[in-house]
């Protein structure tokens, strides 16, 4: 039905169209639209005509502010999913690149199972409502919009981009343990753990935290000691959690073949990709852009662009002082400027000011930051300590980091932006202690970091001992030995394939088929061979039998470095006497790997290393292209040349022509029972231990 239609004489007309400035098109359209005569004149129908455009006007200003509310949210979430490539980046350039196929797609695939478990399961049990219920969910769990079902019946309490928003800050969780147990870990444990992690342990920790009746959310006004927990972006939810899962993941899993027990440095198991972890780090600390500052969920009034603004700075000011005391630290301790340190030092600060960026001062973040510096590094050390084997340091980075943001919030929070932030009743000293606050905000931020540290402990034990009890967490000895990238993941031909540190092994899970490099004959093991050749010139120098204990090479297996020697391990010993016969050249030989090809070793030419200790040596060392049965692991064998005398070394390590096309770089250790030693000269290095 159309409206009416009204007409006005001319008189009351002219009295509208003065009224408005003698905007006459105007002045026609209300004579047309009211009863001016039925309304008492003029006046009275140019003021319901007033009124009526507030209305249209109110309506479309709340669609514009909800537009840009949303946009906000939407672009912060697309920010914060970009940290998935900086975790990435981050990874590839810290594991080894013989992993670094393995470690992507990890990172991709748990950011997929995310986002299905999240929409069924997980969104629900954290934020979910029951339908027709004015109270979303119990303090302990949600129960309700599994599915989005309540999203789809345009309730306003559950916008399509808070699902997003949320899942985002799910899946960066989720991906924090991928690298604290890479390069050992099957796929399909990892598989595993993303569906419970994103289904069940993470979901249950934010609902406390976060929803409006968790019974530890600051948001909740009945919640714990009047107060609740304050953690606005995630120290405790997001980093916590995902660095005590690490923690737990990398316990169950074990360390790396050799990383504990042959003396290594750390740096011998790194990658050695620098521009990609920086990039990885700056794209992350891009990403907390959005990750802090877009946590307000909204910028459409003053309040709430000064508490964005504010959480900017705070989170880089951290960030700045956390990456500086990091250097500092470390080059105090290795005298090295350490370009790792650093980068991992900025973003334990962005971690650690995560859970308080809206509610201190900037002065107090630099604080926040220089404390989390030492809280990184040093974990290191203790992860070192414990025997804990976390390639990426995930472990100190997120959980030490993390729970030190969730105490310094409730040592620094300040009064007025609790206030701001979480409509705090002012006068209740609610506040930080250091700002006169009495106790109850730092007493539930230490609740917050038990009951983090505890639910994700018991949950993720309760996971990977499953999992490790039925035998489908780690990978076989020889895949990890040969890398997961060629033996798993169908990538054999990838840039740095021949880099493959932990493969200074020769007996992978029982004797493996030798071939010499002209004969077709089988031998038991190339560790024999090599035996045969040290015994040999043993004895065509038995004048020298003094030298050769002092400066003699042990022959080393698998199994020793494991320390699962096997009887006839001492039989390999170059120092019990050996029997007399004739010296053969220095061997190569091959070692069958299926889904392999020997092509991906490049040929040595003659070459010669300097060792640092004691006295003065030389290596030479030669290598073979063989084949054998569809593919071969290719081994350089090695002699050590001291004072006239030769002691043959196995070689399985990776070999790179990175310091000259025509004279390799040798990047794995070599077992010669002597202390560690690396000598670097202008095209080559080597590590001997």
């Amino acid at each position: 039905m159309s409206p009416p239609s009204f007409s006005c004489s001319d008189r009351d007309l002219a009295t509208v169209s003065a009224l408005l400035g003698n905007d006459s098109a105007t002045a026609a359209i209300i004579c047309s639209t009211y009863d001016v005569h039925g309304l008492g004149g003029p006046t009275n129908a140019l003021l319901a005509w007033t009124v009526s455009q507030l209305a249209h006007t109110n309506e479309a200003l709340a669609a514009t502010k909800h537009g840009l509310n949303t946009s906000f949210i939407l672009a912060s979430t697309y920010q914060v999913f970009m940290m998935q490539i900086g975790f990435a980046l981050y990874a590839a350039g810290v594991v080894r690149a013989k992993n670094l196929v393995a470690i992507l797609i990890k990172s991709f695939t748990d950011t997929c199972i995310a986002a299905l478990m999240f929409y069924i399961i997980g969104y629900g049990l954290q934020v979910g409502i029951r339908r027709n219920d004015p109270r979303p969910s119990e303090g302990f769990i949600g129960q309700g919009d599994f599915a989005l079902y309540s999203t789809q019946t345009q309730n306003p309490q559950h916008p399509y981009e808070l699902w997003m928003w949320q899942w985002s800050f799910c899946a960066v969780s989720t991906t924090i343990l991928s690298g604290s147990i890479a390069e050992r870990a099957t796929f399909g444990s990892y598989i595993i753990y993303a569906f419970f992690y994103t289904a069940w342990t993470y979901p249950v920790i934010a609902h406390w935290i976060w929803s409006p009746t968790g019974w530890l959310s600051a948001y909740n006004p009945e919640a714990i000691l009047g107060s609740g927990a304050v953690d606005y972006a995630g120290s405790g939810v997001v980093h916590t959690v995902g660095g005590i899962a690490s923690f737990v993941g990398a316990l169950f899993v074990g360390a790396r073949i050799g990383r504990f027990d042959n003396g290594l440095s750390v740096r011998a198991f790194r990658g050695n990709s620098p521009s990609l972890y920086l990039m990885g780090t700056f794209l992350l600390w891009f990403g907390w852009y959005g990750f802090n500052p877009g946590s307000r969920l909204g910028i459409d009034t003053y309040d709430s662009a000064e508490v964005v603004a504010r959480t900017a700075v705070t989170s880089t000011l951290s960030a700045g002082s956390a990456a500086l005391t990091a250097l500092l630290i470390v080059y105090h301790r290795t005298h090295t400027w350490d370009l790792l340190a650093t980068c991992t030092g900025a973003l334990a600060g962005l971690v650690a000011i995560t859970s308080g960026c809206s509610v201190v001062e900037p002065w107090a973040a630099i604080i926040c930051g220089v404390v989390a510096a030492p809280c990184y590094v040093y974990g290191e050390v203790l992860m070192e300590h414990l025997r804990v084997d976390d390639p990426v340091s995930a472990c100190p980075l997120h959980s030490l980091s993390g729970l030190w943001g969730l105490f310094f919030t409730g040592l620094m929070a300040k009064e007025s932006f609790l206030v701001q932030v979480y409509n705090k009743p002012a006068g209740q000293h609610l506040m930080g202690i250091f700002y006169g606050g009495h106790g109850q905000l730092l007493l539930c931020q230490v609740i917050a970091m038990v009951v983090i540290v505890a639910w994700t402990a018991v949950m993720m034990s309760a996971l990977f001992g499953a999992m490790r009890f039925f035998g489908i967490l780690r990978v076989h000895i020889e895949e990890e030995a040969l890398g997961m990238d060629t033996a798993l993941c169908g990538a054999p031909g990838g840039a740095g394939m021949v880099d493959f540190r932990d493969a200074k092994v020769l007996d992978l899970a029982g004797p493996p088929q030798m071939h010499h490099n002209n004969s077709l004959q089988h031998q038991n093991s190339l560790a024999q061979q090599l035996q045969r050749s040290q015994h040999a010139h043993h004895s065509h120098h038995s004048h020298h039998s003094q030298q050769q204990q002092q400066h003699g090479v042990q022959l080393t297996t698998l199994q020793s470095l494991l320390s699962q020697r096997s009887s006839d391990t001492s039989h390999a010993n170059p120092h019990s006497p050996p029997p007399s016969h004739h010296h053969p050249s220095p061997g190569t030989a091959s070692l069958h790997f299926p889904h392999f090809s020997s092509s991906m070793i490049p040929h040595l030419g003659s070459n010669h290393l300097t060792d640092s200790r004691a006295g003065s040596h030389q290596l030479s060392s030669q290598s073979h292209n063989g084949s054998a049965h569809g593919g071969s692991y290719a081994l350089a064998a090695l002699t050590a040349s001291s004072a006239g005398r030769q002691y043959p070394l196995t070689y399985g390590g990776g070999l790179s022509t990175a310091g000259s096309a025509n004279v390799p770089t040798l990047r794995e250790s070599v077992s010669t029972g002597s202390s560690i030693a690396r000598t670097r000269t202008p095209t080559n290095e080597v590590i001997v231990g």
